[in-house]
This record gives C-alpha cells, sequence and structure tokens, in this order.
C-alpha cells in the first residue's frame, strides 16, 4: 500500500513501503518496461491517451466507472478480450462477451467460481503438497522455491 508523505521537489506525494520497493526491483529486473509502466501509471489521474499503448489511468474508481460503462466499453470493441477470440474462434464468439448471450454464460459458469470449487481443485492439485508445507512451516523455516518445484 502506498502511505502519503509530505511531498518533496522530486515527489508525487507518494512512497512505497520497503517490501514494495524490493517487490518493484524484482519486476524491473524481470520486465523493465512493465516496471516503468506501473511507475509512470501512478502519476497518470485520472485518465490519459498513451501512443501505442491505448488509454492508461491510475485512478481505480475511474477505470472502473469506465468498465462498468457499456457505453464506454464492451469486450467485443477491437483490441477487447472478445475481439481477439473472433479471431481464433469466429465471430459467434461475440455473443459470449456481450448482451444476453453474455449474461447467460455468466449464469450457467457461476458455480465455477466458488470458494467451495476453488477449494476443491486446489485440495486435489496441491492437498498432499500444502499439508506437508504446513508441517514444515511449523516447525521452521519452509523453502518456497523447493515447494514450487
Amino acid at each position: 500500500m502506498l502511505r502519503p508523505v509530505r511531498p518533496g521537489p522530486c515527489s508525487d506525494g507518494l512512497v512505497l513501503p520497503a517490501a514494495d520497493r524490493h517487490e518493484l526491483r524484482v519486476l524491473a529486473a524481470a520486465r523493465p518496461a512493465l516496471a516503468a509502466l506501473l511507475v509512470a501509471g501512478r502519476r497518470i489521474r485520472p485518465i490519459r491517451r498513451v501512443p501505442r499503448l491505448g488509454w492508461v489511468s491510475g485512478d481505480p474508481v475511474v477505470a472502473r466507472q469506465v468498465l462498468c460503462d457499456p457505453r464506454a466499453f464492451t469486450l467485443v470493441a477491437e483490441g477487447g478480450v472478445g475481439h481477439l477470440w473472433a479471431q481464433v474462434l469466429g465471430d459467434w464468439v461475440h455473443a459470449l462477451f456481450d448482451g444476453p448471450g453474455h449474461h447467460d454464460l455468466r449464469t450457467r459458469a457461476r458455480d465455477l467460481f466458488t470458494e467451495a470449487s476453488a477449494a476443491q481443485l486446489v485440495g486435489g492439485a496441491w492437498g498432499d503438497r500444502l499439508a506437508e508445507a504446513r508441517a514444515r512451516l511449523a516447525t521452521g523455516p519452509l523453502d518456497v522455491a523447493d515447494l514450487a518445484r
């Protein structure tokens, strides 16, 4: 989380806590352009057009307003996920990403994305490994890299 501080001459008034700075350094080592975009995104308020990238907002309220307004944003417009899937599977996909077809798809798929169904999937795939990791963690340090392998 960002915490407010008194702005200095080169500050936007927000300072990243040490753990977040560490994560940003790790991200910058792996994907420098993405790290730069995230830092620049903090300064983009409320919304700005970035050439060759699109519209960018550093304000979550503005982003939610845009994404929830069907007059301003649709999944089937050029560049949207529906448009991308339609290029692969055909135009029939548009019905799944907009209007009544999208509502029907979400209604039928709702039970796939519950806490119980996620717990069942994770338990089946990771249950034994997680139980072993919990036992090891209770007795001391746990090698997370080993767990991920």
